[in-house]
């Protein structure tokens, strides 16, 4: 595939919007398409689930944006089913925090915020609801600051209209948007009257970031002004190492913010590679991959959904997990459409359907490697 396919964990409190942004974002990227009103666009979560409007196991998608394929995982937010996510924030590259803009809900944020810290996951916020937001941002952004361990990095901020937040302007890229209900923003000056609060707002995203850019302190010291490029790479830099996370805003309701959104994963989610250096796998070595979701289908028998870490496997490969557990791979479907047919082979990065995988379980992680080399393979944490 184009660009390494990338896997990213949608995560936050229940009923935060997660899977309402999913299905906008198949709208978005796949006009027609919907993940709600199709259920064979995506691997479901059982029915129990779909009648309480709730998740109660992952559920995958497949995108592609601009030329770049993602898969997006939709993990449960209730406490009762978070565990079942685990062995996706394993392996994805980068997680989207989906929240709201209200103070009742941090306890629930914060145990998801320091969920990813622990594991050590890059992520981003996700505002959602910015259209019933009761208060202004910076009292959203001081708000979630108090339950990051990371700095947060606001790199939006609403243009209101009639208590409305009506459209944003992009600190970073210096420009202003219109949201339209359902279809992308549109472009717009920079409204007179944002101008101080844009320039404020600016200077202090810059300067957070120049703490690990030197040249664009010595730019902000000077009054010099900063490439565009050099910021955008300055924050996809402090996304991938885990040294600061931005915050985004939107309505998934009303299609909002969902293009920035999906290029700030195109252009700063980390790819495969980051994503072995993480979980201490070499890149080099025999093919692994991890089981991240097991489903049991009436056409298909069990399928295991794994994510590729390294190498490439085809049907037929003799795999080996722990404890001396050997297998054959019967072949490969799409994680969401096992419908749709057999792929004939699956390369690092990847996120598909593995069949007649039936001793191997959800988290764990399997080779093509010889017993012999068995304790080279990393355990998940």
């Amino acid at each position: 595939m184009v660009g390494q396919p990338r896997c990213i964990a949608l995560v936050g409190p229940s009923q935060s919007g997660k899977s309402l942004l999913l299905d906008a974002l198949i709208r978005r990227c796949e006009p027609g398409q919907s993940s709600i009103a199709n259920e064979s666009r995506s691997v479901q979560p059982e029915a129990n689930g779909r009648a309480y409007a709730i998740s109660i196991e992952p559920t995958l998608t497949a995108l592609r944006f601009l030329g770049d394929d993602f898969t997006l995982v939709d993990c449960p937010g209730s406490v009762e089913f978070a565990q079942s996510g685990k062995a996706v924030l394993d392996v994805c590259d980068m997680a989207v925090v989906v929240c709201e803009p209200d103070e009742r809900r941090l306890p629930a944020v914060q145990v998801v915020l320091h969920g990813l810290e622990e594991r050590g996951v890059p992520h981003l916020l996700f505002v959602n609801k910015i259209d019933t937001a009761t208060q202004g941002l910076r009292e959203t952004l001081a708000a979630l600051q108090s339950v990051s361990r990371i700095p947060l990095l606001l790199r939006q901020i609403p243009i209101w209209r009639d208590g409305t937040a009506a459209g944003f302007i992009d600190l970073a890229l210096e420009r202003a948007f219109i949201y339209r209900d359902q279809a992308p923003s549109t472009r717009m000056d920079l409204p007179d009257g944002e101008l101080p609060r844009e320039k404020e707002d600016r200077f202090t995203l810059l300067e957070r970031l120049a703490d690990h850019d030197d040249i664009l302190m010595e730019q902000l010291i000077t009054d010099a002004e900063p490439a565009r490029d050099r910021v955008m790479a300055d924050l996809a830099r402090e996304l991938r190492t885990g040294q600061a996370v931005s915050m985004l805003i939107g309505s998934a309701q009303r299609g909002n913010g969902l293009l920035r959104l999906l290029k700030a994963l195109r252009h700063e989610a980390p790819r495969i590679d980051g994503t072995r250096a993480r979980i201490g796998l070499p890149d080099d070595g025999p093919a692994v991959a991890q089981v991240i979701l097991t489903r049991h289908s009436a056409f298909g028998g069990k399928i295991s959904v794994c994510r590729v870490l390294r190498g490439s496997f085809r049907e037929g490969d003799a795999v080996l997990a722990g404890q001396g557990t050997t297998t054959r791979i019967g072949g490969f479907l799409a994680a969401d459409r096992p419908q749709s047919g057999k792929i004939p082979s699956v390369d690092a990065g990847e996120t598909c359907g593995f069949t007649r995988l039936e001793s191997i379980a959800t988290g764990q992680r399997f080779s093509t490697q010889t017993l012999e080399e068995q304790d080279s393979l990393p355990t998940p944490k």
